[in-house]
C-alpha cells in the first residue's frame, strides 16, 4: 500500500545516499531497464556519494523501433526517483535541482533525444517543460511511495555490500509483482 506521507524518520548521510540510490535501482527494476551496478561511497571529509549504472533503452534507438516517448519518460521518472525517495523518506531536502549530478538532467535529453513535451513540437520553453517535468517527479514519487518496500530491500543490501550487481538487486527484489 501506498504512504500517504512522509516517514519523518532521521538518517545518517550514508543511509540517505543508500536510499537515493535504491530508489533510482527499483525504478529501473520496476521498468525492467538494465540495471548494472548500484554503489555507495561513504566519505567523511565530502558528502557521501553513490550511482547506479542503468541501460538506455535510447542507445542505439532507430527509426521503426517503435515510440521513444515512453522510453524516454520511464527513464527520466528513473532519475527523478533518487530524490523522490528522500521525499518519501523524510520530505526531502529541497529542489530537484539539487540533484544535478543524476545522471543526465530530463530536459538534456529531451533535448539528446529531440523530444519535446507532448502537444510541443518547437523548441520548448519554461512554460512548456515545468508541467511535464512537475507531471514526471509526481510519477516517480507515486512510484516510489508504492514500492517503498523493495526501497529498503535494496537500501539493506547497499549499506551491507557498498557494491551491488544486477543479480544480487533482482534476488533482492524477486519476482514481485512490478506494477
Amino acid at each position: 500500500m501506498a504512504r500517504k506521507s512522509p516517514i519523518r524518520r532521521t538518517v545518517t548521510r550514508l543511509e540517505r545516499t543508500a536510499y537515493h540510490e535504491a530508489g533510482h535501482a527499483v525504478a529501473a527494476w520496476h521498468f525492467e531497464l538494465p540495471i548494472g551496478t548500484a554503489t555507495i561511497r561513504p566519505n567523511k571529509e565530502k558528502d557521501t556519494r553513490g550511482e547506479v549504472v542503468v541501460g538506455n533503452q535510447l542507445n542505439g534507438w532507430q527509426p521503426g523501433d517503435g515510440p521513444r516517448r515512453q522510453l524516454l519518460e520511464e527513464r527520466m521518472v528513473v532519475d527523478y526517483a533518487g530524490y523522490a525517495t528522500e521525499h518519501v523518506l523524510d520530505g526531502g531536502i529541497g529542489d530537484y535541482e539539487v540533484y544535478g549530478n543524476d545522471a543526465v538532467n530530463p530536459r538534456s535529453m529531451m533535448r539528446i533525444y529531440n523530444l519535446h513535451p507532448p502537444g510541443c513540437q518547437s523548441e520548448f520553453d519554461e512554460a512548456t517543460i515545468a508541467p511535464y517535468e512537475k507531471r514526471l517527479r509526481r510519477r516517480a514519487f507515486k512510484l516510489m511511495k508504492e514500492f517503498f518496500p523493495n526501497v529498503e530491500k535494496v537500501k539493506e543490501l547497499l549499506l551491507a555490500r557498498r557494491t551491488v550487481n544486477h543479480a544480487e538487486i533482482h534476488a533482492v527484489l524477486g519476482d514481485s509483482d512490478r506494477s
